[in-house]
């Protein structure tokens, strides 16, 4: 993990990765690459993260997850928790974790024990629980509040109405509400939502679109049948977190 001092917030800020943490107040994984320009705002990461040019989480919890492009995430939102072992003799993770559960003193019962206390999982190699990792599409919208659960696939174009509970991947172009999450429409009918992702308009940056009437989808697919012949697809500046070491 990298602490984010103040140099590095303005480094990053100068190389197009918009942060709005105080400094020293957070750290992110150093094996986190982002395309130039996003904002990762508040966001609090674990484990790694990538995530593509134009996308934006405002807050909340991201563990392990993969961000496409143009994806646009609100405040508190949850991604990629992992889960606890259900059929072991508990739930807590006390029994899988290397460090004592809680930071605290000496002046309790048992405090010696409990700093010295190493589950066997690591004497035997047991794992606790796999990885799972999230991957969001391109041109995603998640709401407040969401919660994504770890290894679900939201593909291109989906919607996550606000305080939704997604534990199954979401189709593209779907818009999913409820606990759990439910298909209760689609954004565009299948024959436009397909061509989109045939042309993948995303791979294009903003003013590569200046002039399409984006509220006209009919008239933005025959302007990108157009863009797609004559424009090559925009390349992003790369941040890499390893590189701030």
């Amino acid at each position: 993990m990298i602490p984010l001092t103040e140099d590095i917030i303005k480094k990053l800020n100068a190389e197009g990765v918009e942060t709005l943490y105080a400094p020293n107040t957070v750290t992110l994984p150093e094996d986190s690459i982002l395309e130039a320009p996003c904002g990762l705002k508040w966001m609090s990461i674990e484990r790694s993260i990538r995530m593509g040019a134009f996308s934006y989480a405002v807050s909340g919890y991201f563990h392990g997850v993969s961000i496409g492009r143009y994806v646009s995430i609100g405040e508190n939102v949850q991604v990629g928790r992992q889960d606890h072992p259900t059929h072991w003799l508990g739930t807590s993770p006390f029994q899988y974790l290397h460090d004592p559960l809680f930071t605290v003193g000496d002046n309790f019962n048992g405090a010696a024990e409990y700093k010295s206390f190493v589950p066997h999982v690591f004497e035997d190699n047991i794992e606790s629980t796999v990885f799972k990792p999230t991957e969001i599409g391109n041109d995603v919208w998640i709401g407040h509040g969401a919660y994504i659960r770890a290894g679900v696939k939201v593909h291109d174009g989906a919607i996550i109405a606000a305080h939704s509970v997604v534990v199954k991947d979401v189709p593209p172009y779907a818009v999913v509400a409820g606990n759990p999450a439910e298909i209760k429409k689609f954004r565009l009918p299948s024959d436009k939502f397909s061509k989109l992702r045939e042309l993948q308009w995303w791979n294009y940056a903003p003013w590569q679109l200046k002039g399409m009437k984006f509220n006209d989808v009919d008239s933005c697919i025959d302007a990108l049948h157009k863009i797609c012949e004559t424009e090559a697809p925009f390349t992003p500046s790369v941040v890499n977190l390893k590189d701030y070491q």
